[in-house]
Parts: C-alpha cells; structure tokens; sequence
C-alpha cells in the first residue's frame, strides 16, 4: 500500500487517487477504530477512497455507515478521524466533490 510504503507520504509524482475496499459492517458508523477481519455471518461494506497528497476520505456504504477523513501532514499514521469536526466541514464537502467526480 502506498501509506506503508511511504510511511504516509505521498511520493513526489502522486496527485490524487481513488480505491474501493471491503470491510467489516459493524452496524454503527466508523469512527477512529480501525478495521479487522470479519467475524462469522458478518457482512461486509463498500468503502470509496479519495486521496490526495494531504488527505484521504472515505465513505463506507455511500456514507450511511460512517465517513473517515485524515490529514497526513499532521497525522500519518491516521489515528484522529476528522471527519465530524466542524473545522474541517469545507474540506469534507471538497473531498466528497472529488469522490462522486470519480
């Protein structure tokens, strides 16, 4: 993965991408928790990945089941979901713009 690759960074040629994932539907909206393998008879979600140089976010089941945003300039190891704070709402609203775009 890119992430881990790069310990966060994003490489000098990288612009921005998209990614879609499977993970594990807990039945609540994701907040910092990090995805494990699914249980027995647990279902599992679309998420879509938009990432830029400085961010990446995501929305698990179009947003019903929770949206992640991470600032890889201050936080590379995507521990603090952003999502939900106000400060970053225009942000939230540029990166979501950019993932019905894709």
């Amino acid at each position: 993965m890119l992430d881990q690759a790069t310990n966060g960074q994003a490489p000098s040629w990288f612009h921005e991408g998209l990614a879609q994932q499977a993970g594990p539907d807990r039945g609540t909206a994701l907040g910092d928790e990090r995805a494990v393998g699914l249980q027995k008879d647990q279902k599992q979600i679309m998420g879509y990945t938009v990432r830029t140089e400085r961010w990446r976010y995501t929305e698990w089941d179009g947003g019903k089941k929770g949206i992640q945003l991470y600032d890889y300039e201050k936080d590379p190891g995507e521990l603090k979901n952003l999502a939900e704070a106000p400060e970053y709402s225009d942000v939230v609203k540029q990166m979501k713009g950019m993932l019905l775009k894709k």
